[in-house]
C-alpha cells in the first residue's frame, strides 16, 4: 500500500514500479536504508531522480499512525536530498 503523507489517501501499488515516472526497469530503481533500522527505506528511481519514504511494517511494530511516522523519516529524506532525489511529494517537513 501507499500512503499520501500530504492527503492521507491509501491504495495498492506495485512495488517494482515507480509511482512517480512509471520506471520498471529493475536496474533503474533501488531502496536506501540506515543499517540498524532496515524497515525504514527510501525507494528510489533513478530515471526521475525522485525517492518515495517507505516503513515497512513488520510484527512486532504494532499499530502506528501513518502521518506521524513520515515526520518521523526526516533523517531519510535529509539524506536522500543530499543524494539529489527529490520528494514524490513535497511537505512542510521535506522541504529543505
Amino acid at each position: 500500500w501507499l500512503h499520501c503523507s500530504r492527503c492521507g489517501h491509501e491504495w495498492r501499488f506495485s512495488r517494482m514500479l515507480c509511482p512517480g515516472c512509471e520506471q520498471e526497469s529493475p536496474s533503474g530503481l533501488d531502496y536506501f536504508y540506515v543499517e540498524d533500522r532496515r524497515q525504514e527505506t527510501a525507494f528510489t528511481c533513478n530515471s526521475c531522480k525522485r525517492y518515495l519514504i517507505t516503513l515497512n511494517q513488520i510484527s512486532d511494530m504494532g499499530d502506528y499512525d501513518r502521518d506521524v511516522s513520515a515526520m518521523s523519516l526526516i533523517h531519510l529524506d535529509l539524506i536522500m536530498q543530499q543524494k539529489g532525489f527529490t520528494p514524490m511529494t513535497w511537505c512542510e517537513w521535506n522541504a529543505f
